[in-house]
């Protein structure tokens, strides 16, 4: 039963790898000059691709409660994968490594756990229901 579960954080994990490495040519200059409520589009993305981490965590990894401990190493595992995933950038010349990006990438995580009650409560209902 653990199998799939990891699975699809794997998955989700190569997806992330992907979009850092795959070069986005025209979508990347589009994203660089549209702005939604003064932040650019960009850092939006980056905001929107870490925001599911930690429901992923509770949702997948969890009967009912999520320790505070593991929600701890979840939390840091979440940050180190938005560092490495943007860190992998610096060392390729087709694209770009910035600390705003890198700063977007942290501040998805943080959304993540700041939504973390809420991602508790639907996770709890949808799990009595199953």
């Amino acid at each position: 039963m653990k199998t799939p579960r990891v699975v699809i954080v794997f998955v989700y994990i190569i997806i992330l790898f992907g979009i850092a490495v795959f070069p986005f040519k025209e979508i990347s200059y589009r994203a660089d000059h549209t702005y939604y409520f003064q932040i650019r589009l960009d850092h939006i993305y980056h905001i929107l691709f870490f925001s599911p981490w930690m429901s992923i965590g509770y949702c997948l990894f969890t009967n009912r409660f999520l320790h505070l401990s593991s929600t701890l190493t979840w939390f840091i595992f979440g940050l180190m994968l938005a560092l490495s995933t943007e860190g992998i950038q610096y060392f390729l010349s087709y694209r770009t490594f910035t600390l705003l990006d890198l700063l977007s990438n942290f501040t998805g995580v943080i959304l993540s756990w700041l939504v973390l009650p809420l991602t508790k409560m639907l996770c709890n209902k949808v799990m009595k229901r199953l």
